[in-house]
Formats: structure tokens, C-alpha cells, sequence
């Protein structure tokens, strides 16, 4: 189906031994006659570089949408993307990060979710190249009565690949948050690393949380952990801070601020970082 309706979108193949040091930033207005597949794909070959900036925004529209990004990173390439979307939407709507790394490549997603409707995230990188290394960095905040649904998983297939998952996210009034993080690690994957870290902050006594930490290996010569958390913000620090002058709500902003600060300090674009603050 996605093959057969797709009808918008882009490829982008970076020759090798090109390093493209300027971000290219892809801009998406999504509204009623957005089109029902957006697909953009992304090819590295040998020996090249590319930081890949998308940034999806909307603003009330009562069509479900579809947006998948596939990215491949032939020998020796490095692909930062960073992917923010702030989508208002009555339906709800589905994302798809898939890619394969090879020999020594990198693969870097980081994730950012300030979305006033009801989302799926499916991120999902299998690692083929030995010593090739996947990082999978999410944010994300919850708002009103929506539910943000997100499945991340990290594959490890070639020897001494390493893969990394972490997920930070605020929930707010009667949102509804749930992380699966999986990772996973195949026979004949020999030294290879796999490591999780999945946590919620809620500011709602409303809210619901959910974090399912999953790990599933099938070697034995490897190097794996997981940790998840669910907890509301740090009522003594709210005092400590309330008692150097600063309000409650802006003591809830810098703790929340600071949670998910972890996260937002690896985009490297100065103009995206602003765009989340702000918003």
C-alpha cells in the first residue's frame, strides 16, 4: 500500500567521499490535502557525511497522515538526523524511522515529539556492518488527552556493532505515554553492545505512563543493559526552588527543561534547540 499511494516526498544520495558540512533542513507543513504517504530516503556511500534536518509542523487537520524516513550508510558514512515535529491534528498520525547501517558507519537519530495529537513512532535500525554503531535519541511531551505510542528497537547483526536507546518523556493534564525499547542481538553478533535507558516525568496526577524495557540476545560474547523510570517532578527541589523566589511553574519548566536537556543538547543545529525551547 505504502508503494502503490505514495505520492510525496524526496530522495537524497550524498556520492562518496562527500562531507556536506551545512545541515540540509527538509520544512513540512502538514494540512487537510496533505498527501496520504510522505517518504524520504536517504543514501551515504563510502566515506560521507550528511546532517539531515526534518521539521514537521501543522496546523488543525482532520486527516490521519503517514511519514516514513529510511536511511542507508554504506562504508566509512555518518548521518546525523534530527527530526522535530509539533503536529496539531483531531485523527492521528504515524511516523517510520527505519535504517541499515554497513561497515563502519553511524547512524544518529535524534527524535524530538511536541505533537498535540494522538502519534505512532516506529524506529526501528538493524546494524549489518561490523563495527557500525546506531544511536536512537527520543523526546517527547504530552499534552491535553493524547496518546504518544512509540516503538524503538536497535538490531544488531554484524560483529562489534553497538546500538543505544534513549527516551525521555513529560507528560501533561490527561496525556498517555508509552515507550517500548528492544534490543536486539543475534547469533554470531560477537562483541557487539546494547544498551537502554527509558524514562517519564509526569506533571498530572491524570496521566498515564508506561515503559517496557526489552532485551533479547542470542550471544553470549556481548555486552547489554537496560533501565527504565516512572515518576513525578521532585516536590523538595520545587520547594528549594520556590524558596530562592522562583514560582512553582517555573520551577516545573527548569526541571523539566533539565530532564530531557540530555537529549536536546545533541542536535547540534542552534535554530532547531530554540524552536523546542520555545515551544
Amino acid at each position: 500500500l505504502h508503494y502503490i499511494f505514495i505520492n510525496s516526498g524526496m530522495y537524497i544520495e550524498v556520492l562518496e567521499n562527500c562531507e556536506i558540512d551545512i545541515p540540509m533542513k527538509y520544512y513540512v507543513f502538514i494540512e487537510d490535502n496533505f498527501s496520504l504517504y510522505n517518504h524520504v530516503f536517504l543514501k551515504l556511500n563510502k566515506n560521507s557525511k550528511l546532517n539531515f534536518i526534518e521539521n514537521y509542523v501543522s496546523s488543525f487537520s482532520d486527516k490521519p497522515f503517514n511519514i516514513i524516513t529510511e536511511a542507508i550508510t554504506e562504508e566509512n558514512s555518518h548521518l546525523l538526523y534530527d527530526s522535530v515535529s509539533n503536529i496539531k491534528n483531531k485523527e492521528y498520525g504515524y511516523f517510520s524511522h527505519f535504517g541499515k547501517t554497513l561497515t563502519n558507519s553511524t547512524i544518529d537519530w535524534n527524535i524530538v515529539a511536541i505533537d498535540e495529537t494522538n502519534m505512532y513512532y516506529d524506529n526501528d535500525t538493524k546494524m549489518k556492518g561490523k563495527n557500525s554503531t546506531s544511536n536512537i535519541n527520543v523526546v517527547t511531551i504530552g499534552a491535553k488527552n493524547k496518546q504518544h505510542y512509540f516503538n524503538t528497537k536497535l538490531t544488531n547483526i554484524g560483529e562489534k556493532t553497538s546500538g543505544n536507546i534513549l527516551q525521555r518523556g513529560i507528560l501533561l493534564e490527561y496525556s498517555d505515554i508509552i515507550f517500548n525499547g528492544v534490543g536486539v542481538i543475534i547469533k554470531g553478533a560477537h562483541d557487539s553492545k546494547s544498551f537502554q535507558s527509558l524514562k517519564l516525568m509526569s506533571l498530572s496526577k491524570n496521566a498515564k505512563a508506561k515503559t517496557n524495557p526489552i532485551l533479547l540476545i542470542d550471544e553470549n560474547d556481548v555486552n547489554a543493559g537496560h533501565g527504565a523510570s516512572i515518576g513525578k517532578i521532585n516536590e523538595e527541589q520545587i520547594y528549594y526552588l520556590n524558596s530562592r523566589g522562583i514560582s512553582t511553574k517555573d520551577a516545573n519548566f527548569l526541571l523539566s527543561s533539565g530532564f530531557i536537556f540530555e537529549i536536546i543538547h545533541k542536535i547540534k543545529n542552534e535554530e532547531i534547540k530554540e524552536y523546542i525551547i520555545e515551544n
